[in-house]
């Protein structure tokens, strides 16, 4: 359940740099693009770890969405454009509900090592 919506969360963003494309204040850069596309890469590939049950990968996602959480207040709080605070809003709850997905009690029994049959 968490990869799903691991995926959904990789859809959402980059619906939200498109947004910032078309609705931002500043020109959407070259940089701009380049980076939104290896960040939605990088969390297909998290995701694709998560799924295989890699604990350092559920971790290091854990740790990205906690700095994606302070990156979607900011256009919450901010005087950003009513559709760019929706998606905003989305994410956010969808990145919170991910990291609790991620550490409830069925996740960490998938996360651990097999044990050795003896």
């Amino acid at each position: 359940m968490a990869t799903s919506a691991l995926f959904g969360l990789t859809g959402l963003f980059v619906v939200d740099r498109l947004l910032a494309f078309g609705l931002g204040d500043a020109p959407f850069t070259t940089w701009e693009a380049v980076t939104s596309v290896v960040l939605a890469a990088l969390f297909v590939a998290l995701t694709l770890s998560v799924r295989q049950g890699n604990n350092l990968m559920r971790v290091i996602t854990t740790l990205l969405l906690v700095v994606g959480v302070f990156r979607a207040l900011d256009p919450i709080t901010q005087s950003h454009p009513l559709l760019i605070r929706a998606v905003a809003l989305v994410e956010l709850v969808l990145e919170v509900g991910i990291v609790v997905l991620l550490w409830i009690g069925p996740a960490n029994r998938y996360f651990l090592p097999p044990r050795s049959g003896r």
